[in-house]
């Protein structure tokens, strides 16, 4: 069984340029934001859950404050039929009493939502308990070595002859020791 070689006329019409297409023009453009482009795939994912763009789970600590939370976490946002009212945010909290708290708040809270977001978003909460997904604590900054520290490293080093060595470890021995307790 032989095979015959594609048509070279043939082959080319599927490399053809579009119509008003100038020849040699590049295709897709130039660089793109990332934050644009991680915006468009999770915004189907928001979209189901109620969270159109994902900004009250994005800003949920600046919005409650970060005590709060750390204890709370909104898990989906819906709406009446009719669309006329403001929405209902569904909350997941850490423990029973944690949601005893929050409905005392829940006037404050409401309102803090709604001042965010410029319009009467939420207009209350219904609140469940269980695990809430772990926040990224900010890093801390590193403090400053005692002299008693920077001594005691230096001394440690000084049977090092080779120079760049030597300071090479002792910036090392300082980053570790800046990121631990003093007390340590």
């Amino acid at each position: 069984m032989e095979s015959t070689p594609p048509d070279p006329k043939k082959s080319r019409k599927h490399f053809r340029p579009k119509r008003g297409a100038k020849r040699g023009a590049k295709r897709g453009g130039g660089a793109k934001l990332l934050s644009r482009m991680v915006e468009r795939m999770i915004k189907p994912v928001f979209g189901k859950r109620g969270f159109s763009n994902g900004a009250i789970i994005n800003n949920w600590p600046d919005i409650v404050g970060p005590e709060l939370a750390k204890l709370s976490a909104p898990e989906k946002l819906t709406f009446s039929r009719d669309g006329a009212s403001g929405g209902i945010l569904h909350l997941k909290t850490v423990t029973g009493g944690m949601a005893t708290e929050i409905q005392h708040l829940e006037p404050i809270i409401i309102e803090r939502i709604n001042r965010h977001f410029g319009y009467k978003a939420v207009v209350g909460l219904r609140l469940s308990q269980g695990p809430i997904p772990e926040t990224k604590q900010p890093p801390q900054e590193p403090r400053e070595l005692s002299e008693n520290e920077e001594r005691h490293l230096s001394e440690s080093l000084s049977g090092i002859d080779d120079e760049e060595i030597r300071q090479a470890l002792e910036n090392l021995g300082k980053s570790i020791a800046k990121r631990t307790p003093e007390n340590s």
